[in-house]
């Protein structure tokens, strides 16, 4: 059945801003039937912080710890130790639901309703929205987000129904999870199985909606220059440690100084992820140089702007 598309005049309520900081944590998971070494180190005493109005890239080799550190900021998995503060306030999974939202690496629609089938029923169970808001909240983001030409579309299933493409099936999972509005957005490898023209039109709107006020976080595997550099920051992880926080226009400064150059024309992405798999593959731990064992941060009171600095340690 299709949704009338009449347009209906809302106050859209604005991103209230977020400061997320992380000190020292660490998650440690059981391994059974090891004596000598009960548990494993997944995540090390990762350190930093992410504020309003900033697209963040979580990158790192295979077993890196990039979702581990995901679940710990969304309250999935519980730190052994470190803290994990929302403005200046202990993390709380039960409180923080009301201002986070979730996008997983794979996708969980029902593949026999529509876009607009399934926005609408976003907007009245998980926004709560009257009629009339939903339908404009509706259709203000399937505008936001490319879908329009879809709306009435089923979704579909790979192997099933024929429905929307992968890009669109993204776009819309996004789409419904920023119906409740929320100022902390994390994405897992929300790119991965897109070629790169999708992959860069999904990290521009994830660029607009931290632009908007929002705090974006995605871990993203294998970006293009073009995507990479649309990001903000950039939390680069190997071996559950963190090698680099800091802008992206600095990540390639930042290899010249501890010895590791990049060449003339190669993505920087592709270059950070080259040097510490071929350290890894050869055995050896990250290089000191690389590990900031201590992040310096300089953190204004909430609202005041956030100023995060980081140093090399080199």
């Amino acid at each position: 059945m299709e949704i009338s598309s009449t347009s209906v005049a809302v106050d859209i309520p604005t991103v209230q801003p977020v400061q997320c900081v992380f000190d020292k944590v660490c998650i440690d998971v059981a391994i059974k039937g090891d004596k000598a070494n009960p548990t494993k180190r997944i995540l090390d005493e990762v350190s930093g912080g992410f504020g309003p109005k900033e697209l963040i890239a979580v990158m790192g080799p295979s077993g890196s710890g990039k979702t581990t550190m995901l679940n710990a900021l969304t309250g999935v998995a519980t730190p052994t130790s470190g803290t994990i503060t929302i403005n200046g306030q202990l993390f709380s999974p039960a409180t923080s639901k009301r201002f986070t939202a979730l996008v997983p690496q794979d996708d969980y629609l029902m593949p026999t309703l529509t876009p607009m089938e399934a926005m609408m029923d976003a907007a009245t169970f998980k926004a709560n929205l009257p009629p009339g808001d939903a339908l404009a909240r509706t259709e203000e983001l399937l505008t936001q987000f490319g879908l329009q030409e879809c709306r009435n579309v089923a979704i579909g299933h790979p192997e099933g129904l024929k429905g929307l493409s992968g890009g669109q099936k993204k776009r819309l999972s996004v789409a419904l999870e920023l119906m409740g509005n929320p100022s902390l957005l994390f994405l897992d490898e929300p790119t991965s199985g897109l070629d790169s023209v999708a992959a860069l039109s999904l990290v521009r709107l994830l660029k607009s909606i931290a632009q908007s006020g929002a705090t974006v976080i995605a871990t993203i595997h294998q970006p293009s220059a073009a995507a990479f550099f649309h990001f903000d920051r950039l939390l680069l992880l190997a071996k559950g440690q963190a090698c680099y926080l800091g802008q992206i226009p600095e990540l390639v400064p930042f290899f010249s100084r501890a010895g590791f150059p990049c060449p003339e024309y190669h993505n920087p992405a592709d270059f950070a992820m080259e040097v510490l798999a071929t350290a890894l593959s050869a055995g050896r731990d990250v290089p000191d140089n690389f590990v900031a064992s201590e992040v310096p941060m300089i953190c204004s009171r909430f609202p005041s702007e956030v100023l995060l600095l980081c140093s090399e340690l080199l």
